[in-house]
């Protein structure tokens, strides 16, 4: 028989290891509950002018020239298409909860043009603080453009990072497509 050695501070070898056991599991739960809790959102609710500027461009387009917030999420990332192709849009809001993203976009009369609302299931995500939308690539099976929505500064800027993700022998690669500058409309 086996016996109980008492610990100095009074606790028994049982007493210990139950300190232990609950200690662990509590710190399992922990670890099990983390990935569960999901991020601040990066705080990019507001309304913003459709019409916005490219910051940086992979495919040549020149910086600082306007491109429309609706053609990006309609894949369209040339700045004089998107002139062309969307020119009654003008402004859209955003509402960024915590497991959702709600886009409304207008027109200068102030009528919805398109509304969407992305979810977990659909593509959305808070990442690192920032937005995060996968939208499927037209005509690919294996490409998604992941936009990354983030405020760019204190003067509530919405900074808007394009990226083309495809698959690769190694896995998913991700190449930048561009980055693009929206202002508040308070």
């Amino acid at each position: 028989m086996s016996q109980i050695v008492n610990h100095p501070l009074g606790l028994s070898t049982f007493g210990r290891l139950r300190n232990v056991v609950t200690a662990c599991v509590t710190l399992g739960l922990f670890a099990v509950a983390a990935p569960l809790v999901h991020a601040a959102p990066g705080d990019v609710t507001g309304t913003y002018a459709d019409k916005g500027v490219v910051v940086q461009s992979t495919d040549g387009e020149a910086a600082f020239e306007a491109i429309s917030f609706h053609a990006l999420l309609s894949q369209q990332f040339s700045p004089a298409l998107s002139a062309a192709d969307f020119p009654t849009s003008a402004r859209f809001e955003l509402n960024d909860e915590t497991d959702r993203l709600v886009l409304e976009i207008f027109n200068d009369d102030g009528k919805s043009l398109w509304r969407a609302l992305w979810g977990a299931s659909r593509g959305f995500s808070h990442e690192d603080g920032k937005a995060v939308l996968r939208i499927q690539r037209r005509g690919s099976k294996d490409q998604r453009y992941s936009y990354v929505l983030e405020p760019a500064d204190d003067d509530g800027n919405l900074l808007v990072t394009v990226y083309l993700v495809k698959a690769t022998t190694f896995g998913p690669g991700a190449d930048l497509v561009g980055s693009y500058m929206f202002v508040p409309l308070n």
